[in-house]
């Protein structure tokens, strides 16, 4: 995932205060999207990253969040404490330590994110052992990423209301890492499909019509 950039943070932070607030989420709405956004007051259309920011403002959770790249550096110390000839990231963290920290970290991440602990059982294979001795030293010594966020997240709308009114999500909840999934379960959500609207002009325009008709099973307009 991606920082959110300075413009939709202001705009997360606006939307972070209205009271009654509504939203329309999904897996890929934080980028660019196959519809024009058409928030209305008190109503938005965010993905994953605007929608955790909306929430964690809410439940008085914000804080300043390093960019991706010093979350790196910051990994790239755990990964030399524990580095050892052993190691199986030894030779690339040799070769290139950025990269190599900036790969294990979204390893990291995205397994945090689906609810890995931090330890595996023993007998784990190498490089599982491997890296639960590197999340040792990286915990609380590498800002957090969005799975551990989601975690204090969820842990707090059990306690309080977000004062969200209601939360549409375009994609089925099983389509969501673990972490995710636990947070929604605690929203008033909502599941439906969002429909594409056609943005291109001319062929393009009618091409995209008929795309959407085929996928609907309705008859579009046909094509010259």
């Amino acid at each position: 995932m991606r920082p959110a950039s300075p413009s939709m943070a202001s705009s997360h932070s606006e939307l972070a205060t209205m009271p009654g607030l509504s939203l329309i989420t999904g897996l890929h709405l934080d980028g660019q999207r196959a519809f024009a956004p058409a928030n209305r007051l008190g109503e938005a259309e965010v993905g994953p990253l605007g929608l955790l920011d909306i929430l964690e403002t809410r439940l008085g959770l914000a804080g300043e969040r390093p960019a991706r790249v010093e979350r790196v550096v910051m990994y790239l110390g755990c990964l030399r404490r524990a580095d050892s000839p052993s190691r199986f990231y030894h030779r690339s963290l040799v070769v290139d330590p950025l990269g190599t920290a900036a790969a294990l970290l979204d390893w990291r991440d995205r397994w945090l994110l689906e609810g890995w602990s931090g330890r595996f059982e023993p007998g784990a294979p190498a490089r599982l052992a491997d890296m639960a001795d590197v999340e040792a030293l990286a915990r609380g010594a590498v800002s957090p990423g969005a799975g551990e966020r989601l975690v204090d997240v969820a842990q707090a709308l059990r306690r309080r209301s977000a004062g969200i009114c209601a939360v549409t999500s375009v994609d089925p909840l099983e389509a969501f890492p673990a972490r995710w999934r636990e947070v929604l379960q605690e929203l008033p959500m909502q599941f439906a499909a969002l429909p594409v609207e056609p943005q291109g002009r001319g062929f393009l325009g009618v091409l995209q019509h008929a795309i959407g008709a085929a996928t609907t099973g309705l008859v579009g307009p046909r094509t010259p």
